[in-house]
């Protein structure tokens, strides 16, 4: 069973050795800063490149991942949030944190 909302999923699944803190490791991530959201109830950090603010869910101590993309999700701009998100995982590369972009079929081919 699907939905439009299932349909438009992506994330990054960050990940890091055994023992080591996937949260420490995104403090060192090149053009972005680790930062506190700032949204009582709603995930703890994110990752922000000025205006742009992805959402970190801490799964284990050596793998988290994305979520929200602020404020694209919130103006429905779908492609705005997949170009962050693209540009995140270039980030991630760059930086040698192990990371894999997921998404459903059509999610990131739409701008």
């Amino acid at each position: 069973m699907t939905n439009s909302k299932t349909d438009e999923m992506r994330n990054i699944f960050i990940y890091t050795t055994d023992g080591i803190s996937a949260v420490d490791a995104l403090r060192n991530v090149k053009g972005w800063n680790f930062e506190d959201l700032g949204i009582p109830g709603g995930h703890k950090h994110c990752l922000s490149n000025g205006e742009t603010k992805i959402a970190i869910s801490e799964k284990t101590i050596n793998i988290v991942m994305t979520s929200n993309v602020l404020p694209h999700d919130l103006d429905e701009d779908q492609g705005k949030a997949n170009d962050a998100l693209i540009a995140l995982k270039a980030a991630l590369d760059e930086s040698d944190i192990h990371s894999v972009i997921t998404a459903s079929k059509n999610d990131l081919n739409k701008k």
